[in-house]
């Protein structure tokens, strides 16, 4: 989203990071249409922790990554001694909670959906019950290669000389083009 004029963009919150390491205790690569999570209860407490986690209240520019997740969500997991269906229903919940926050507190009429989320249904039954009418799913397309697809975005601003890195997104000093051009025999 944009704010004053700047492209705003961040993690905000992990999703499959934690939910496929919870299938694949129950013997699964990932919550298969959210099922396992279905199954499960919502822990007010656990859920409270989740909310409470400091980097929610840090401002843009951020980031989560594995070592992130370990050092602050796998503990709370871990302290609770819930089923792994109580940590999953437990986890989607917290999980809707953060994306309609962020679309509230950003007064966001329409918002795109993508990657392995979009296949667990159960969650976006969740993200439709606490704010309908605002999520559009992303194409088949768009969901398995959005990464792919960014980084021959920023590729093609390199090799034509333009901005490809936004300080409002990864804390850099200034905006900048960045990445280098090598020219090989093919």
């Amino acid at each position: 989203f944009e704010a004053e004029g700047k492209r705003i963009a961040f993690d905000i919150c992990p999703v499959n990071i934690i939910m496929n390491v919870l299938a694949e205790k129950l013997g699964e690569p990932y919550d298969d249409k959210g099922d396992f999570a279905r199954a499960g209860n919502v822990d007010e407490d656990l859920l409270q922790a989740l909310n409470q986690l400091d980097y929610y209240n840090q401002a843009p520019p951020k980031s989560l990554g594995l070592e992130w997740v370990q050092e602050h969500v796998n503990p709370l997991l871990e302290l609770y001694h819930l089923s792994v269906e109580d940590q999953l229903r437990t986890f989607v919940e917290h999980v809707a909670i953060q994306i309609y926050t962020l679309s509230r507190k950003n007064d966001l009429k329409s918002v795109l959906i993508t990657g392995g989320g979009v296949y667990n249904a159960f969650l976006m039954e969740r993200l439709n019950s606490l704010h309908p009418n605002i999520w559009t799913l992303g194409s088949d397309e768009l969901i398995e290669f959005k990464e792919a697809m960014v980084f021959a975005f920023l590729a093609y601003l390199r090799l034509n000389d333009c901005v490809n890195v936004l300080s409002s997104v990864t804390g850099a000093k200034n905006d900048h083009v960045s990445g280098r051009i090598f020219a090989g025999d093919c």
